[in-house]
């Protein structure tokens, strides 16, 4: 008896995330088209999806930290957990911090709070995918910014990103404020373990 246990894969997605359970982080990879079908004694298939470049507990409480463990680093996903939620985003391209807007629509924004993705509608000559510089990172101009030490972060989505809410919904669907603090955040490359 008890031989289903051995199948289980011998690490997890989003391994010691101090933002995700293993069911949240399982959940999200599954949700996002992130993760591969796991096969008995697989010991690759879904861990290696996933591996940490920064957070805020092991690596200083800082977006210039960030920048410098994530830039350049590819595909990424952010963690955040603030004010009892769990959100983060999608960035199709790697961090830099030049202060130009950068990055596809294949990025995109999440809530596991309200498990729903938002995606990026941004077009034309105003599209802001991802932009970055010293002390920040955002998806769009407003829709998600991380800035300085995690203490004024803010929210304001239906600008880049949007499903549609209305403006006050808009503006505390991610983290339940417009204006937050972040608890943890991490930083995530995406794809085979190397």
């Amino acid at each position: 008896g008890g031989g289903g246990v051995e199948c289980a894969l011998p690490s997890e997605p989003f391994e010691h995330s101090a933002v995700l359970s293993p069911a949240e982080a399982r959940m999200l990879l599954l949700a996002l088209g992130l993760a591969a079908s796991p096969t008995p004694h697989s010991r690759a298939s879904t861990a290696s999806a996933t591996s940490l470049l920064y957070s805020s507990r092991a690596h200083g409480r800082s977006v210039s930290a960030l920048h410098a463990r994530c830039d350049g680093k590819g595909q990424t996903l952010v963690l955040v957990r603030a004010n009892g939620h769990v959100f983060g985003g999608f960035a199709s391209t790697a961090w830099n911090r030049t202060g130009v807007q950068f990055g596809t629509p294949a990025s995109f924004l999440f809530s596991v709070t309200h498990d729903i993705r938002i995606p990026c509608v941004a077009s034309g000559a105003e599209q802001c995918c991802l932009w970055a510089s010293d002390d920040c990172i955002a998806f769009g101009g407003s829709d998600l910014r991380l800035v300085g030490d995690f203490g004024q972060c803010s929210s304001q989505l239906e600008q880049s990103y949007s499903i549609g809410l209305l403006r006050d919904e808009a503006d505390v669907f991610l983290a339940g404020a417009r204006t937050f603090a972040c608890e943890t955040v991490e930083v995530w490359a995406l794809g085979p373990a190397s």
